[in-house]
């Protein structure tokens, strides 16, 4: 994974509730991560199209498009960009979901910032993941996240 300015990682964060869009803010910038905001996968997508990432964090519950749509298209558009999921309910099945969708890592809210480190510590300084690879100009259009129809979310039980 390629540093942004001042050797941070740039990290898309996606979340659908402004409070803990907020919080996730303050706590990962200035502790090597600069930040960009994303109020829904949509808006994930148009930010993807006008500049480069490092890794995505994305909340899974969300209207429009939600957490394993966007998976779904960054592996499609991105496909060595690194997305770790984000959920306040948390099981068995919906982490086999999202691991199986291709996520490296699915972390509980309210998580800790070590845990994220964690997750994307395997593909810092990965070379296949500079900004000329990732940045791609692919087309923000959501149409066609799925060929078979939205994505439902695993059951939540």
């Amino acid at each position: 994974m390629r540093s942004g300015r001042n050797g941070s990682i740039r990290l898309l964060v996606v979340d659908d509730h402004p409070l803990v869009r907020d919080q996730l803010a303050q706590l990962l910038n200035g502790n090597g991560y600069r930040i960009t905001l994303a109020v829904d996968g949509e808006d994930a997508i148009n930010h993807l199209a006008e500049e480069p990432f490092d890794a995505v964090l994305s909340d899974v519950q969300m209207p429009n498009v939600n957490g394993f749509q966007l998976l779904q298209y960054v592996h499609q558009h991105y496909p060595h960009l690194p997305v770790v999921l984000m959920t306040a309910f948390e099981s068995e099945s919906l982490r086999e979901s999202a691991m199986g969708w291709g996520a490296v890592d699915l972390l509980q809210k309210p998580f800790e910032i070590e845990q994220l480190q964690a997750a994307l510590a395997p593909h810092h300084r990965n070379p296949r993941l500079s900004p000329a690879l990732l940045h791609t100009g692919a087309s923000p259009s959501v149409a066609g996240l799925s060929e078979r129809g939205p994505i439902p979310l695993p059951n939540q039980t």
